[in-house]
């Protein structure tokens, strides 16, 4: 069973086409077309006689895998091309993947075939993505999700805003995508574009990237996009680790989603099983140009059942390089660290994907698988051993041996005898027969049935005469249905645009309470600085008033010296007027006197002379 939303089916004239231009050219005999007239109208038939898939035969047994129903979860586009960016399209068939992971070998690590093994290396998603190993630092989970705080100040929002919005899922801490989608439009009703542009690479790295959950960001996730945003650092060997963790983990329970980077693993599956018509160093330009159609279960199945060495593309032209990392430190080949956990892969099997052949049959204690589920704490030792191995890659190339996609004897044997001990993907048979062959049976059909179909002919009339008394009351009953359809449908317009109106006004509601926060905040701001200012004047004025106290007292005091200087004053004005009287009397006894010694003296000359 399948649990898949395919698309549209192609026309059986668009599947002869493929079918006729390469698919399956070597089975061009089993493919016939009649040309079928029915009434009036006349048209083509095609149709494709295919033998059922052959199974591997161990001793008498017939072994065959049991059908693994794993899914692919495409990533949620639509929502991010709402925000008006476009992401580089790649139309996702999820029943190629479906039917890819069926030839998956949980313990080499890679897919299987008849006479080929084939698997995504890091070298190839170096060059899908776009992101040379060389020119940035890989990125290694250091075991310590970041703050809530740092996500907070990315999304620019408060903390306790945010910890009403977080969530946990598997254990670990994150948000949900409707809350990213109201940042991403308020950012962009204020034309905030640089915050835009973060939560916008958050969300591609939650929903495309690192599909943890459905619409769920963790904490480790935002890790990675800020572990690039803020150093730079390569998610290229950690994509790779979850699409080999998924593979391997929902593979080993037969069942489950894949949670990884689908559109990349169906770009580097169609790059080496479908040619290109014109040699181009991007991958994107390649894949478009091989032109691949949408095909059914059945036309994925048949093509992954005929696929041998030679129609694979192995060397591709945007992958040309002289040399491939088949082990890092001392592990025996790659450990890879994700956001899932950790687990290695084989290089030295995938040789020829670098345009070098598989001459080594690696041994089996260097084949052994490791796997390490989530990125538990009691785990860090192992961790801290995979960084330190990336700290000493070990790389090859013209070791190899010479540019060819072949392989040795050794290998081929090797490869033989390991198909016939695994098991084999176990495909519906599918037998369809030729025009006349199908004729003939359903001339033997209708002759064993004419009898029964005489006998119900009679019980047929009298139910198409009930049916049709029936069928006016019907007609009635259809057509007031139809009004009450229309009438619904109506309303449910009518509600639609009431929602979308009040979803528009909510969103300017929202937009003015914003406003007015802001402005309450400004006048919270403005009524702490005016408290501040006051309680600065009061201690001036009492300040003031001490010195005002103490420029009275001063006063006072200098009145009284005033007061006693004044008193004084008129002491010394009185001595003085005294003083001068005194003088004057002085003056004038000294007068008198002079003016008596004079006489005298006159007296005494005169007496003297006579």
């Amino acid at each position: 069973k399948c649990y898949w939303r395919l698309p549209t089916a192609e026309s059986v004239s668009a599947i002869f086409n493929r079918i006729h231009f390469g698919l399956f050219q070597s089975n061009k005999r089993f493919i016939t077309k009649q040309v079928v007239t029915d009434g009036d109208s006349t048209g083509e038939l095609f149709i494709l006689r295919v033998e059922p898939c052959p199974k591997m035969e161990i001793g008498n047994q017939s072994q065959t895998r049991p059908w693994r129903h794993v899914h692919v979860k495409l990533p949620d586009m639509q929502s991010l091309w709402y925000w008006g960016l476009s992401l580089k399209d790649i139309q996702v068939q999820p029943i190629a993947l479906e039917m890819l992971v069926q030839y998956y070998d949980t313990f080499l690590r890679c897919f299987t075939f008849k006479d080929f093994q084939i698997a995504p290396i890091l070298e190839e998603y170096e060059c899908l993505l776009g992101l040379p190993l060389e020119t940035s630092p890989q990125y290694l989970y250091r075991g310590q999700t970041p703050s809530w705080s740092s996500i907070a100040k990315l999304l620019r929002v408060t903390e306790e805003r945010l910890s009403k919005e977080k969530k946990i899922q598997n254990g670990i801490e994150g948000i949900y995508k409707p809350f990213l989608d109201e940042r991403l439009y308020q950012f962009r009703q204020e034309e905030d574009w640089p915050t835009f542009m973060d939560v916008y690479g958050l969300s591609i790295y939650g929903l495309v990237l690192f599909p943890h959950g459905d619409d769920y960001i963790d904490l480790v996730v935002a890790d990675a996009y800020m572990a690039k945003r803020d150093r730079g650092e390569n998610p290229t060997m950690v994509l790779l680790a979850n699409t080999y963790y998924t593979l391997n983990h929902y593979c080993e329970r037969r069942g489950g989603y894949l949670r990884c980077y689908s559109p990349l693993l169906y770009l580097w599956m169609t790059s080496h099983l479908f040619h290109s018509k014109t040699k181009s160093s991007c991958p994107i330009e390649d894949f478009k140009w091989c032109c691949i159609k949408i095909m059914s279960k059945d036309l994925w199945a048949k093509l992954f059942d005929h696929v041998i060495e030679r129609t694979i593309r192995w060397y591709l032209a945007w992958n040309k390089r002289e040399e491939i990392i088949v082990k890092c430190g001392g592990f025996p080949n790659v450990p890879l660290l994700g956001t899932l956990g950790a687990i290695n892969y084989n290089p030295e099997l995938l040789s020829w994907q670098v345009g070098y052949p598989v001459i080594r049959v690696p041994p089996k204690e260097d084949l052994r698988p490791f796997l390490l589920h989530g990125l538990k704490i009691q785990d860090g030792e192992l961790h801290k051993k995979i960084k330190h191995a990336w700290r000493n890659v070990i790389k090859k190339g013209k070791e190899c041996g010479s540019r060819s996609c072949g392989a040795s004897t050794d290998y081929r044997n090797w490869l033989t005898s390991r198909t016939k001990k695994s098991e084999l993907p176990q495909h519906q048979k599918r037998e369809v027969q030729t025009y006349e062959a199908q004729e003939t049976m359903r001339v033997r059909e209708l002759e064993e049935d004419l009898a029964q179909k005489e006998v119900e002919k009679k019980s047929l009339k009298r139910r198409l005469e009930e049916t049709i008394t029936a069928l006016a009351s019907t007609e009635q009953e259809i057509c007031r249905e139809h009004q009450l359809s229309d009438q619904v449908k109506e309303k449910a317009r009518a509600e639609e645009k009431n929602k979308l109106k009040i979803r528009s006004c909510l969103r300017a509601v929202d937009q003015e309470m914003y406003f007015r926060r802001l402005e309450q905040d400004q006048a919270t701001l403005e009524k702490e600085q005016l408290k501040e200012t006051l309680s600065i004047l009061k201690e001036r004025e009492t300040e003031r008033e001490i010195q005002l106290l103490h420029l009275q007292e001063k006063n006072c005091q200098l009145e009284k010296e005033l007061a006693k200087a004044r008193s004084t004053r008129e002491q010394l004005i009185n001595q003085r007027q005294r003083s001068v009287l005194e003088l004057t009397q002085v003056r004038e006894k000294v007068e008198n006197d002079e003016v008596y010694y004079r006489a005298t003296i006159e007296e005494l000359r005169s007496t003297l002379e006579t």
